[in-house]
Order: C-alpha cells, then structure tokens, then sequence
C-alpha cells in the first residue's frame, strides 16, 4: 500500500476538487447534474480504492515471502546438490587410483563434468 503521505496528498486533491464545485454553485456557474453526481460517488469510490491498495499490500507481502522462502529452499537443495557431488567425485575420482586405464578414468571426469553442469544449469535457474 502507497505511505500515508501518497495518500494524504491524493486526499487533498479530491477536497480541493470539492471546493471547486462549491465555489461554482457560489458563484452561480452550477456544475452539470452529471459531475455533481460523480463528485457525489468519489469519496466511496476513493475509500474502495484505497481498500484496494491495502489488500494488494498485503497480497504483494505475502508474496514476496513465499517466493524469498522458495529461493531459500532452492538454494539449500543446490547446496545439498553440491556437497553430495563433491563427496562423489572425492570418493570416485581416479586421483589416486595409477592402476585404472585412462579410458575408465576420462569415462569418470566426463560424469562428474555432466553432474557440475546440471548444477550449473540449475543454479542458473534461480
């Protein structure tokens, strides 16, 4: 919702507005039927509006929490992602392993390159 200076302002145009009209009838220029009715009609109208505002308020916050709780949870499961990753190539890797044949040992970087991609990608995402 706008801050109460926003709407103290706006406020006071619509009762300047009023003022207007009265000086009008004062003056013996009388506003159309039409006008006076919807001068009539602007203070609800303005009420509901700034209802309005307040429950967008409240929906855009509910909003902005649910989607900050998302990201978190996002990023804990990323997180979760790359550890598990990392424990894998760690455990699987051919860093020590002189007796597998360097074919099986490329065939290991190659999978471990696909899983830091996917968490790349999915990183990305967010």
């Amino acid at each position: 919702a706008p801050d109460d200076g926003t709407l103290v302002q706006q406020r006071a145009k619509f009762s300047s507005l009023g003022d207007m009209y009265a000086l009008l009838a004062k003056c013996e220029a009388p506003a159309p039927e039409e006008e006076l009715y919807q001068l009539s009609q602007l203070d609800a109208s303005a009420k509901a509006f700034e209802k309005t505002l307040d429950e967008v308020g409240r929906m855009l916050s509910r909003s902005k929490a649910n989607m900050r709780s998302g990201l978190v949870d996002s990023l804990d499961e990323l997180e979760a992602r790359v550890v598990t990753m990392r424990e894998d190539a760690e455990r699987n890797l051919p860093y020590h392993k002189a007796e597998l044949p360097p074919a099986e040992a490329l065939g290991l970087v190659a999978e471990c390159a696909d899983q830091c991609q996917g968490i790349r990608d999915a990183f990305q995402g967010l």
